[in-house]
């Protein structure tokens, strides 16, 4: 849950909920909602369904999104390794509704086709330092990349 009383480009309210389950043989589902509040563009509302399924130090899922406007799909497969969940992934999507919706762009973006790279990499027991490249290409054929890097701290 979230509240920014003076957002401009990100929802002024934002709650999100999601389940996972276990239910045998290595396999998990999930479901979830998130609902977006923005000020002038109203409130717009993302369920999600998942499947995923563990094999060793694999897991391989398929992800779909649901909004007021479309639907999205994503597939993905991560190797976790050494300790305190670090992962390599690789992730395939396709449709208009984002993995992690940020802001209202987010949301009416354009139909896109996209692969990613992600890597979670532990530093102690404590420390986490997270690397995500991007690259797709729109509906109008327009070129999109995006690379980010985040640092963070278990407690």
């Amino acid at each position: 849950m979230a509240y920014a009383p003076h957002a401009v480009l990100y929802p002024r309210e934002r709650l999100n909920a999601e389940l996972y389950r276990a239910v045998g043989r290595g396999f998990e589902v999930s479901a979830g909602v998130s609902r977006l509040a923005f000020r002038q563009a109203g409130a717009t509302n993302v369920y999600t369904v998942s499947l995923g399924k563990y094999a060793g130090n694999w897991l391989v899922g398929a992800r779909v999104y649901k909004s007021d406007a479309d639907t999205a799909s994503q597939a993905m497969m991560r190797r976790f390794f050494g300790e305190h969940g670090q992962y390599v992934e690789l992730r395939l999507g396709k449709g208009t509704t984002r993995d992690a919706i940020r802001s209202a762009a987010d949301i009416e973006s354009l139909d896109v086709r996209e692969i990613s790279a992600e890597a979670l990499l532990a530093r102690g027991q404590h420390g986490m330092f997270k690397l995500r490249a991007a690259a797709g290409r729109t509906s109008l054929r327009q070129g999109r990349f995006s690379l980010s890097a985040a640092l963070g701290w278990r407690f």
